[in-house]
């Protein structure tokens, strides 16, 4: 295994990450409490078990009838370290892990590596449909808000709005705008990245998952990353090479992330002790 780029700054702008692997769903039933004990103890005595509550939402249409909608709940079981920083989540049709917490991509992979191999072992997926990683950032750096120029000295121009010197010399600067570019990095394998200016959060300091020490609300500019896999086929659920595959979904996204942001950015705000 050969781990590209996972320098971890101490201002790290990342909020959020994920990687979800998605499974033909044979039978509806969540794990048992008995396996949820052995799922938990598969990962270690820093994670204990939570539930939460799914709800599926069914319309039935029927020539010459109104359609019918029927709302089905479940209670699927949540996998969490004690400070709620980092959570796996398994149903009948996937399996999650979710971090706000984000220690590098070598620690991170240390974590999608039990919860894979805990599915393999307890859930028993007969095959993979999708495999998904998505990276959430929240930059913030000093002076930068709602004027687009006050981005430039810390962002890629690429990732600025359109025609931007000529828009602002003529009198009409930019007050918002979002951008999505979708990339081919592999086989079957695509990245999305969205980005933009907003105000507050793009990952919610208050959500199911508890954000350490969030930043203070104001001014932000979202570098939003999703790469994910989808087989034509349906192959086994193998834990290393899904791995191999997690790898190479992060590889692009580390590439780019690097393109859309400047040395100045780096230095002066995610090397930085203190926020």
């Amino acid at each position: 295994m050969t781990i590209i780029g996972h320098e971890q700054y101490p201002n790290a702008p990342l909020a959020f990450a994920a990687v979800e692997v998605r499974f033909p769903a044979e039978d509806s039933a969540a794990l048992t409490p008995f396996a949820q004990r052995a799922f938990r103890d598969e990962l270690g005595d820093e994670w204990v078990i939570e539930q939460m509550t799914q709800r599926e939402v069914s319309i039935s249409v029927t020539t010459g009838e109104p359609a019918s909608q029927s709302l089905r709940t479940q209670n699927v079981p949540r996998f969490t370290v004690r400070d709620r920083t980092s959570a796996i989540v398994v149903t009948p049709s996937s399996v999650s892990i979710e971090t706000t917490r984000y220690l590098g991509w070598p620690d991170f992979r240390g974590t999608v590596d039990a919860a894979l191999r805990a599915t393999s072992k307890l859930v028993g997926p007969k095959g993979v449909s999708r495999l998904g990683m998505r990276y959430v950032n929240e930059v913030r750096a000093p002076g930068a808000g709602p004027d687009v120029q006050e981005w430039a000295p810390w962002l890629s121009p690429g990732v600025l709005a359109p025609g931007i010197d000529f828009m602002v010399k003529s009198g009409w600067p930019p007050v918002n705008w979002t951008g999505a570019a979708q990339f081919s990095i592999g086989q079957e394998m695509q990245l999305v990245a969205r980005y933009g200016p907003r105000l507050g959060y793009a990952v919610n300091p208050v959500g199911p998952l508890r954000r350490i020490d969030p930043p203070q609300d104001g001014p932000l500019f979202v570098l939003d990353f999703d790469g994910f896999w989808e087989p034509p086929n349906i192959p086994h659920f193998e834990p290393d090479e899904l791995l191999e595959k997690c790898d190479r979904l992060r590889e692009p996204i580390w590439a780019l992330f690097g393109q859309m942001i400047t040395d100045r950015l780096v230095d002066e705000v995610f090397k930085k002790e203190d926020r």
